[in-house]
């Protein structure tokens, strides 16, 4: 029984590993990799402090990154806006202050037209797919999870001298960037 939307990739890669979970046009993703990425994603928003309850406004088309970001988001206890592509500016610029998300995940042809979102509404991230160059104040949704995956790891290195020379009573608290788990070396 799943305890939650957000359990849905972890019950998956238990279940079917290394099938292929989506088919991209120039590779695929694994429920294995599906799981690991969308683990990456959720330590990535709490790293931009995204709290359990805050809203997550998601607007993109179709996309390996929405699904990515969808369970991302529900894992880390987000509330998760999915809205319509075809909102005009104006309209996602309401959804989000209307619904108070704190972040708007979306393509980068959805996001260049709300880089003024932020300073109307409750908005403190625009985090943008793709490779494309972003101007100032958007975040590359790509650069995220790179970079939650080196806190990880980093965090880890640093905590393993603490784990190996403490007694049980002395072990130290794991910080919240390793709420989800992450594969070593991703």
């Amino acid at each position: 029984m799943l305890s939650s939307i957000g359990s849905i990739p972890l019950e998956a890669s238990k279940r079917f590993g290394n099938k292929i979970a989506l088919i991209l046009p120039d590779r695929s993703l694994s429920y294995n990799e599906l799981e690991a990425i969308t683990n990456r994603c959720a330590n990535a928003l709490e790293g931009l402090g995204v709290k359990s309850g805050d809203r997550v406004t998601l607007y993109s088309g179709n996309c390996w990154e929405w699904v990515v970001s969808y369970y991302g988001a529900l894992k880390m206890g987000a509330v998760i806006n999915p809205i319509n592509v075809m909102l005009t500016p104006a309209e996602v610029e309401f959804v989000a202050s209307d619904c108070g998300a704190s972040v708007i995940i979306a393509s980068h042809e959805k996001a260049l037209p709300l880089q003024g979102v932020k300073d109307k509404s409750e908005v403190k991230e625009i985090i943008v797919f793709g490779d494309e160059a972003l101007p100032a104040g958007l975040l590359s949704f790509n650069e995220i999870l790179a970079i939650a995956v080196m806190i990880s790891v980093s965090a880890i290195l640093i905590l393993i001298p603490a784990l190996l020379f403490a007694t049980p009573l002395e072990l130290p608290v794991f910080p919240r960037a390793l709420a989800y788990p992450i594969e070593a070396f991703c």
